[in-house]
């Protein structure tokens, strides 16, 4: 399963080249709507490091984030980055780099 995924749009060329190596992606796509995203198509390999990294940063945003805010924040919160997440999807026609 091929998983799109949005990269940092500021980092410069070799971080980009890191971040590509870590996440085993076979390629960046430019955001087709956005020039300062890139999307990064992961492989197998890839979406599993992904998965395996899911825990700790999910215990780092609870620890950070979401336990400041109170329920009605978060669900306020949640409705805000609703319409965030549909966006989430590369375009079609974004160029691959």
């Amino acid at each position: 399963m091929r998983q799109n995924i949005p990269v940092a749009s500021e980092l410069k060329p070799a971080e980009l080249r890191a971040w590509r190596a870590f996440l085993d992606a076979q390629a960046t796509l430019n955001c087709a709507t956005d020039r300062r995203g890139t999307w990064a198509i992961l492989t197998p390999a890839g979406n599993a490091r992904l998965r395996r990294a899911q825990p700790l940063h999910l215990r780092g945003v609870r620890q950070h984030f979401a336990r400041r805010l109170s329920a009605a924040q978060l669900d306020k919160l949640a409705d805000a980055l609703e319409p965030l997440a549909a966006d989430a999807r590369p375009a079609d026609g974004a160029a691959a780099r």
